[in-house]
């Protein structure tokens, strides 16, 4: 699978996966949540409890 790596501060990355559920759960530090903003077919995938966990803030969505 084939993702964009943002993380906070740093320039985003294209990045290959298997796509497995522990592997993403690694990638974020944590337990995931699935965000899909949009109408096309992307989800973005992130820490399910890094505003709880103190995480740094990332990027804003905006319309």
């Amino acid at each position: 699978m084939q993702i964009v790596l943002v993380e906070p501060g740093k320039i985003a990355r294209p990045m290959d996966i298997k796509g497995e559920l522990h592997e993403m759960q690694q990638i974020v530090g944590g337990t995931i949540q699935a965000l899909y903003p949009w109408a096309d077919p992307v989800a973005l995938i992130c820490n399910d409890e890094g505003k709880l966990d103190g995480l740094p803030l990332n990027r804003v969505l905006e319309d």
